[in-house]
């Protein structure tokens, strides 16, 4: 028997959400899940994608995401589709559009949480997952970010057995090293013999990415043969970054860039990764490093900490100061084999934990035990 699912997102745009989608949707079984996807925002870049796999993509979107005429259609579509499956994705804790929708009555809800609201989102998201019958820690690492999880659980008053810590998932296939491209070094002039050290941070603090040049002009003596690329800036940061890099004279050292279109391509033409701290967003970062086979450096947190086992797959340091980080990638600098075997044991630790076939088997399950199915056709 074939079950509906529907999921409801604010937009297919949210950081890290597409490439989820992207990942699971393909993979669940299509004999027995109908999946179609709705966005309160628009369905943004990857709709087409998802059509094209025989994802219809529904826009919500009235003059302004969560109005009365916008939500109206939610419940009208709904109730019209009948849904065996809701699944809300709560990037922005729309609790107002999770309730209209709700207002189909599907058999079973599930809302995710991909990343942590604010002190003020904290009342919406509450209601959001107190109505819902499970809750998805989208949780960066192999159990879950035990942090995360903590103040979901503070925050939904939800008993325990209510959340499940499911890992993101990623396609493999775009991190091949095999088909490794060289058009990012050709533009930027970085012959391939060059170390390229990458470090994508877009929600980065002026401070963090200050310690970064630092690193970069103690390590400029000892390693002239190596770049640091800081890529995925907003236009402010890139100019204040721009202005350091020329009055500390590291033109030919470090390479400031805007937003990136294709991460993936870019990653691939890196030799390490360099995750800085407060940058909410670089856990998805170190999971896609990681998958093109790149040792990482990164700042010790207790979320980096469960994605990166420290002197295996990368290295943490500690303190956070431009000195400790540069000691850190100059121990990869100076030993590339030692570089080579991280990254190896970092593609295998992906491959074990966070491909997109175990997250849809996860799923499934999940769907499985709330609709009350047996399990006899998952593979």
């Amino acid at each position: 028997m074939k079950h509906k699912v529907f999921r409801l997102l604010t937009t297919l745009d949210a950081p890290d959400v597409d490439k989820h989608l992207l990942a699971l949707l393909p993979r669940l079984d299509r004999g027995r899940w109908d999946v179609s996807v709705g966005c309160l925002e628009g369905p943004g870049a990857s709709a087409a994608r998802l059509g094209d796999l025989g994802m219809p993509v529904r826009d919500f979107r009235r003059r302004a995401p969560f109005a009365p005429l916008a939500l109206s259609r939610v419940k009208s579509h709904l109730r019209e589709l009948a849904p065996d499956v809701l699944h809300v994705h709560l990037s922005a804790a729309p609790a107002r559009a999770h309730a209209a929708a709700l207002a189909a009555a599907p058999r079973a809800s599930v809302a995710t949480v991909h990343s942590l609201p604010r002190p003020s989102g904290f009342r919406p998201l509450r209601a959001a997952l107190a109505r819902a019958d499970a809750v998805i820690a989208q949780g960066l690492e192999a159990g879950g970010h035990r942090g995360h999880v903590r103040e979901l659980l503070r925050a939904a008053a939800a008993a325990p057995g209510k959340i499940h810590c499911i890992p993101s998932a990623l396609d493999l296939q775009a991190f091949d090293r095999e088909t490794r491209a060289t058009e990012l070094r050709r533009t930027l002039g970085i012959p391939r013999e060059v170390r390229l050290v990458l470090s994508v941070a877009p929600r980065a603090s002026a401070a963090c990415l200050k310690n970064l040049v630092l690193a970069a002009r103690i390590l400029s003596h000892r390693f002239p043969g190596f770049v640091l690329l800081l890529a995925g800036l907003d236009p402010r940061a890139e100019r204040r970054l721009h202005r350091l890099v020329a009055a500390l004279r590291l033109a030919h050292t470090v390479v400031v860039t805007g937003l990136l279109e294709d991460l993936s391509a870019v990653i691939r033409e890196a030799d390490i990764l360099l995750a800085p701290s407060g940058d909410e967003s670089s856990a998805h970062l170190l999971l896609e490093g990681m998958a093109a086979g790149l040792p990482t450096v990164a700042a010790r947190d207790a979320s980096v900490a469960e994605i990166v086992l420290d002197e295996a797959t990368g290295v943490l340091y500690d303190p956070d100061t431009p000195d400790a980080l540069a000691a850190s990638l100059a121990r990869l600098l100076t030993a590339p084999d030692l570089a080579r075997l991280m990254g190896l044991a970092a593609r295998a630790r992906v491959q074990a934990d966070f491909s997109a076939q175990r997250l849809a088997l996860a799923v499934q399950s999940l769907y499985d035990d709330l609709l009350s199915i047996g399990p006899e056709s998952i593979p």
